[in-house]
């Protein structure tokens, strides 16, 4: 009788908890910002849940972290947005890790009387279609036979860029790698360049190589200083040298920072993640009009909230310890702790689900589900 008590005890914490996390009130929110979007000619981005989160003091800045020289809220004028903007280029539906690139201008003009380069630029644009429509195993197949059939072509490293990117989407992050470091090192388009050491950070992230990771955002942001304290040599962990990175976009220095906080939150330097996090919070809400298009700032604050997400799930799991012994007021203290830590999760799911960005939502329901069925993985370790 006591041991049937007690199961009906975890499972109704462990259900309450559930059923206040997942909590239908998500819709109601999207449903919200919708009304918004129609009576606002330009929305603000969703970039926090709740009043409480806006009002929050600011993380202590850590000087081993970032540098003064790519703080906040500066926005420098010599950025060149049109890299990044121009629907000739960077046309295709942004995925949550990167932006995937379109033809060249051009490219599809030299074939002349040339059938071979005709035939690859046919290609080429099939390829583009196909990643742009979100069938990415069709794109990536397009995209081997490309690689396969026209080395040598100018296009040859943004089609190396989107085939990585292609099996990144497809959860084959550790086949990008190398496409992703062929392209960087092989590549005269520095802002392709930089997108290829962004999503090559993130496949690095799916295959547990934090410390590669970290090292490899300090290519396309460098800050000594920082490197130094975290112990990186780049002549080992980092591909190609950051002394010649071409300063990021805007878009690319958001992404950047919100790839570093996951990364220290990783580590457990958790005010690190949140100074990483903050930093793309403020170039987000400070960027100057025309910076960035309504579409690029809903995929970039959507992919901000996710990676609150997934810095709160981290913590939550580095915080709350689990219990050696499982007695029944040792393992509810631990669900209650657990899901204390957890409750702010919610809101900032609900701004992911309230995007535009299907992929992000994608990531964000993965990340969101890992947090709120932590503590099931102890049940079969439940006393009988």
């Amino acid at each position: 009788m006591a041991s049937e008590r007690f199961g009906k005890r975890c499972l109704l914490t462990l259900g309450a908890a559930a059923a206040l996390a997942l909590a239908p009130g998500c819709g109601l929110l999207q449903r919200s910002e919708r009304a918004q979007n129609v009576e606002e000619e330009n929305p603000p981005p969703p970039l926090v849940a709740s009043s409480r989160a806006r009002t929050a003091p600011e993380p202590p800045r850590v000087a081993s972290s970032e540098s003064s020289d790519d703080d906040g809220a500066e926005t420098p004028s010599r950025i060149d947005w049109d890299t990044f903007t121009d629907p000739s280029r960077r046309g295709t539906e942004p995925a949550p890790q990167t932006v995937a690139a379109r033809p060249k201008p051009g490219a599809a003009g030299r074939e002349g009387a040339n059938p071979t380069l005709k035939a690859a630029s046919e290609l080429f644009e099939r390829a583009a279609a196909e990643q742009e429509a979100g069938a990415f195993q069709k794109a990536s197949e397009l995209w081997h036979r490309f690689l396969d059939q026209y080395v040598g072509l100018p296009e040859y490293e943004q089609a190396s860029y989107n085939s990585a990117f292609c099996l990144f989407s497809l959860g084959r992050a550790d086949e990008a790698v190398e496409p992703l470091k062929h392209v960087i090192l092989t590549s005269n388009d520095a802002a392709l360049t930089n997108d290829a050491r962004i999503l090559l950070a993130e496949s690095l992230i799916q295959g547990k190589k934090n410390d590669e990771a970290l090292a490899t955002t300090y290519d396309v942001l460098p800050n000594r200083a920082a490197e130094d304290a975290a112990g990186i040599e780049r002549n080992t962990n980092a591909v190609g040298t950051g002394g010649s990175a071409t300063e990021p976009s805007l878009a690319q220095k958001i992404r950047l920072y919100t790839i570093r906080g996951r990364i220290f939150a990783a580590f457990g330097r958790d005010e690190e993640a949140h100074s990483a996090l903050e930093k793309a919070k403020l170039l987000l809400l400070h960027s100057k009009k025309g910076q960035l298009s309504q579409k690029d700032m809903r995929f970039l604050s959507a992919n901000y909230a996710w990676r609150q997400l997934e810095v709160q799930a981290l913590t939550c799991k580095q915080r709350v310890t689990v219990p050696q012994r499982l007695s029944e007021a040792e393992f509810l203290a631990y669900a209650d702790a657990y899901y204390g830590c957890a409750e702010p999760a919610r809101h900032i799911y609900c701004t992911v689900i309230a995007s535009a960005s299907e992929q992000v939502k994608g990531q964000a329901q993965s990340t969101y589900r890992n947090l709120v069925e932590g503590p099931l993985e102890l049940r079969d370790h439940l006393p009988p």
